[in-house]
């Protein structure tokens, strides 16, 4: 599996991979987003050819740059792992936030 991301999530992603001593698992974090560096990221994924590509981000499924990624990078098939969608981007609870944030990286490593 390859993650991509960007932001924050790469530091709680790359721990959970350090915890687990995971090896089955790339992370790239893409910090610039604008012009996507499409030949970049394809170059990166061309060391993965048969792995399964997804985009997390801590934002919800319709915020953050899952939709932007998605019109602007349409090599590679990707899954969204997030939070779900809302009206809003933060639950306002910092319990449920933290719950909410633990569900996503270990789905990542699902």
């Amino acid at each position: 599996k390859v993650l991509l991301c960007s932001g924050k999530i790469y530091y709680d992603l790359l721990e959970k991979r350090e915890q687990d001593n995971r090896k089955d698992v790339a992370i790239i974090r893409v910090e610039q987003l604008h012009p996507f560096p499409a030949e970049q990221v394809s170059k990166q994924l061309a060391k993965y050819k048969s792995a399964k590509v997804c985009w997390v981000q801590e934002e919800p499924e319709n915020m953050g740059y899952w939709t932007y990624v998605l019109r602007t990078y349409r090599e590679v098939n990707m899954d969204i792992i997030s939070r779900k969608p809302a009206a809003s981007p933060a639950t306002g609870y910092g319990k449920m936030h933290g719950k909410e944030q633990e569900e996503i990286v270990n789905k990542a490593f699902a």
